[in-house]
Order: structure tokens, then C-alpha cells, then sequence
């Protein structure tokens, strides 16, 4: 694991990518893999505003400053889930629509869990740091 310079591992890890991304190319049309990108885009995007909320708890001098990325965060979040387990019922678990896929399913299912993992155990530090005092006085 800590080679990263061992070639046969490179060209491995580099062909089952390969492998996997055509696989999900031919599993389904493009319409329902860049509903999938989507997605995964977006809970990026909210994973970095929990990384800019725990930051601005961290070193703001005042806990107010917080809500520049929280407002932002709790309304991409919600959003993003409510799309997304949206997709995964009505779109790729219906066999009656056009995207049906289990793969996308499962691959959104794990994707949007993971990104409750995530908020959870951010949740879990902000509580911490809340409880923390602000700025020790040191004289």
C-alpha cells in the first residue's frame, strides 16, 4: 500500500478503472451516468462545506462567522439527498423508466451513505468544539 511507485500495481489499479468506467458506460445510457455524476458532484461540494464549517469553528473569533458555511451547507445537503434518494426510487429501482439500473442504484445508495457518515461525525467534532471555550487567556 505505501508503493506508489511499483509499476504492476500502477497498470492494475489504472486497467480495472479503465474496466469499471466502461463497464458503467455500457450498463446504461449516458443520461443516467451523468445523473450520477451529479450527485457525487454535489456531495463534494457539500463535503467541502462541512471541511469550511469545522474551519470556521475552529478559528473564527466569533461562532456567528459559522453560518457563511453552514446556511450554504445544510441547504446543498438537503438538496442533494432529497435529489438523490429521489433518483435511486423513482429512476434506477423503476423498471418502468428509461434509467433503470441496479449498478447506478447501488453505486448512488453508497455515495449518499457515505456522505451521512460524514455529516454525522462532523456533526459529532462541531458539538466538541461548541462546548470548547473560545480563546484560553494567556498570561
Amino acid at each position: 500500500m505505501k508503493r506508489t511507485d511499483w509499476l504492476p500495481g500502477a497498470i492494475f489499479a489504472s486497467a480495472l478503472s479503465c474496466v469499471l468506467w466502461g463497464y458503467l458506460l455500457n450498463s446504461g445510457d449516458i443520461a443516467s451516468v451523468w445523473a450520477l455524476f451529479g450527485v457525487s458532484n454535489q456531495l463534494m461540494a457539500s463535503i467541502g462545506l462541512v471541511y469550511g464549517v469545522t474551519y470556521v469553528l475552529k478559528i473564527a473569533p466569533k461562532r456567528i462567522y459559522v453560518l457563511t458555511c453552514f446556511v450554504p451547507f445544510v441547504y446543498l445537503y438537503v438538496t442533494v439527498n432529497v435529489a438523490g434518494f429521489w433518483m435511486v426510487k423513482h429512476v434506477y429501482w423503476n423498471a418502468a423508466a428509461g434509467g433503470y439500473n441496479i449498478l447506478n442504484s447501488v453505486l448512488s445508495c453508497i455515495m449518499l451513505g457515505l456522505g451521512i457518515i460524514i455529516v454525522i461525525a462532523a456533526a459529532i467534532k462541531w458539538g466538541q468544539m461548541w462546548k470548547q471555550p473560545r480563546f484560553e487567556k494567556v498570561l
